[in-house]
């Protein structure tokens, strides 16, 4: 599995609640290719700041953190 149940998802510092679909594939040694499909709850405005909060990634604990603007 990609992600864990612990994902935290925040639109420009909000956190949301969100339906999220998982799909991952292993292309290489040590490299996967993944998506994750996020459906909000409300509408979203043209731009926006997106940051994923994870504790776990293709089952290596962690921290992780994954930031981006659309």
């Amino acid at each position: 599995m990609f992600v864990n149940s612990d994902t935290h998802i925040s639109i420009n510092g909000k956190r949301i609640n969100a339906v999220s679909r998982v799909n991952t594939e292993k292309v290489g040694k040590n490299q996967y290719r993944g998506v994750i499909e996020i459906i909000p709850e409300e509408e979203l405005t043209n731009h926006y700041d997106v940051k994923f909060n994870l504790d776990a990634v293709l089952n290596q604990i962690g921290q992780w953190s994954i930031n981006f603007s659309l």
